[in-house]
């Protein structure tokens, strides 16, 4: 009897313990489900568009899509490509996944990127095919948009002074809107939708409370369907002009070594940078607009509206963000310039490299 007591009790405690450690075990799995890469870490980079002919003229493009690229923009987008291209054959960047704007800069822009022969590294096969993102067009600058900066904003006057020193109090005398305010706030709600996408491709998670099936949530969804379709009717208004070209440039994607010649760069790598590029989840590149990737850049850091000029973005500058995405906003702990070499810097916790002459650049620089 007392052999039968002892096993009877020695059963009653593994079962408890077997009940316990499969209940941990789905409370990890849960934890782990919910967020998004929670154990991992995962690098973004930033790319604005190439030089189009409205940058060359100073006029203000905003989210129209009637502006294209010039000849150097083809050429700075050909460079970016090359950068990319020789970290991802050392192992320094791993493509993924990719995100870019509906606006045809943008779109040619990456066309160019992952342009190259067959076996080339980073041809379509280094660099996936993109989600577009309506959310990821540029700033809405409405009636101001194809107009030139000085006629809209003379210098010295009190609009010129807001969009170079107080972007976040600039309103806009007709439409009355207050566009850096509402570029900030969409970038928040488009790191969503990217998440969203991350989540589905890599599997790691299950939808973000809100969204509505397209990783948008209900907030804001209204504004984004207008500006979908702004977009969609300037992408037809544009489409006869893009394909013309101009004097000043042309659209179509060609690379400097279909012009006569690409002198591949000698890849130099650091061992950092290899072993930094080992054991990570797929990096994210978001081929955008200046603006628009300054926005994500501040609402990755936790900033707002106010720091908007704090730095510049040059045209096909990349900027490297290495993030926490476990909630909607992806949460910074270190960022870069990485391209083009003269922007580059080293990496950093702080929020910015304030330097006198990066933000007069940022003071001025039209989108």
């Amino acid at each position: 009897m007392k052999v039968l007591c002892f096993w009877l009790a020695l059963f009653r405690l593994i079962s408890e313990l077997s009940v316990k450690t499969c209940a941990t075990r789905i409370a990890v799995m849960a934890s782990n489900s919910s967020g998004f890469l929670s154990s991992s870490r995962v690098r973004i980079f930033l790319l604005r568009h190439g030089q189009t002919d409205f940058n060359y003229e100073n006029r203000l493009q905003g989210s129209s899509n009637k502006s294209f690229l010039t000849e150097k923009g083809v050429e700075q987008a050909a460079g970016a490509r090359t950068f990319l291209r020789n970290r991802t054959k050392n192992g320094a960047i791993q493509i993924g996944i990719s995100f870019c704007s509906p606006l045809g800069r943008a779109l040619d822009t990456l066309a160019v990127v992952r342009s190259g022969a067959a076996g080339d590294s980073f041809g379509p096969s280094g660099c996936p095919p993109p989600q577009i993102l309506e959310d990821l067009r540029e700033i809405d600058l409405h009636e101001w948009e194809g107009l030139l900066a000085k006629d809209v904003m003379p210098e010295g006057s009190e609009l010129d002074e807001k969009w170079r020193h107080r972007p976040h109090l600039l309103q806009l005398p007709q439409s009355e809107k207050f566009p850096f305010l509402e570029l900030v706030d969409r970038a928040g709600r488009v790191w969503s939708q990217m998440r969203s996408h991350c989540a589905q491709k890599i599997g790691l998670s299950t939808p973000l409370p809100g969204d509505t099936g397209n990783g948008r949530g209900k907030q804001g969804a209204e504004e984004g369907d207008e500006g979908k379709r702004k977009v969609e009717e300037e992408r037809e208004k544009g489409t006869e002009s893009t394909k013309q070209g101009g004097e000043k440039g042309t659209c179509a994607v060609e690379t400097k070594g279909q012009r006569g010649g690409e002198t591949e760069e000698k890849p130099r790598i650091s061992n950092q940078e290899r072993e930094e590029g080992e054991g990570r989840v797929p990096d994210v590149l978001v081929v955008a607009h200046g603006a628009l990737n300054r926005a994500l850049l501040l609402t990755s850091l936790g900033l707002n509206a106010e720091h908007f000029r704090k730095f510049s973005i040059p045209n096909c500058g990349i900027i490297e963000i290495e993030a926490d995405w476990g909630d909607h906003i992806p949460q910074a702990t270190k960022w870069r310039f990485c391209y083009p070499e003269e922007k580059k810097t080293d990496w950093s916790s702080q929020t910015f490299f304030d330097t006198a002459a990066d933000t007069a650049s940022a003071q001025s620089q039209v989108v």
